[in-house]
């Protein structure tokens, strides 16, 4: 909070961005979402494996490949306010 200059510039630059957490996630923004479909190998181990998305129930580990195709875990994730859009 000491920098506000610096940061302003370098993010209307879109050299840095704001990371949300879980208390300032918009749950209502997961009603727009299209989630896709459940094809992934990993969907439904309650991890939302779906590089769309952070936070803390958000796999490590995140493939392109799983782009809409872990719909059930991040759809209620999202909704729980567990994960977010990044």
């Amino acid at each position: 909070m000491h920098d506000a200059s610096d940061c302003q510039k370098l993010f209307n630059l879109g050299q840095i961005r704001l990371n949300r957490t879980k208390e300032q996630s918009n749950v209502s923004e997961c009603a727009m979402i299209n989630f896709g479909d459940n094809s992934s190998e990993w969907a439904r181990d309650n991890e939302c494996d779906d590089p769309r998305f952070t936070g803390g129930r958000a796999d490590d580990i995140l493939n392109f490949e799983d782009i809409g195709a872990d719909a059930d875990d991040c759809q209620l994730l999202c909704r729980n306010g567990t994960i977010w859009l990044r």
